[in-house]
């Protein structure tokens, strides 16, 4: 039995900075699955100029464009400098013990 992950395998990422506040407060754990496929307004994980990112995604005069909530941080268009790499499935913040799931 192998102890890799494939690409295909949902995985589990910590948020860290307040950028997509008040969704994912800093220290949220979210579950990404990067065989479902991200529609406009899903929360996403980019690969953005070499960094993992938490973005929203939403579609601009038929431009993807990966956006934060709360801080003022340039937008990004989905091109070869954005890799989308999964969709949020679930987020969890265990300081309250609560989870929510997105569709």
């Amino acid at each position: 039995m192998s102890n890799e992950c494939s690409d295909k395998d949902p995985f589990v990422l910590r948020v860290h900075g307040d950028s997509m506040l008040p969704e994912f407060p800093d220290g949220s754990i979210i579950v990404v699955d990067p065989t479902q496929p991200a529609k406009a307004g899903d929360y996403v994980v980019a690969r953005i100029n070499e960094m993992i990112e938490l973005r929203k995604l939403y579609v601009e005069n038929g431009t993807y464009v990966l956006k934060t909530t709360a801080s003022p941080v340039e937008d990004t268009l989905v091109s070869a400098s954005a890799q989308l790499i999964g969709r949020v499935a679930k987020k969890t913040d265990i300081r309250k013990s609560t989870a929510k799931y997105f569709a």
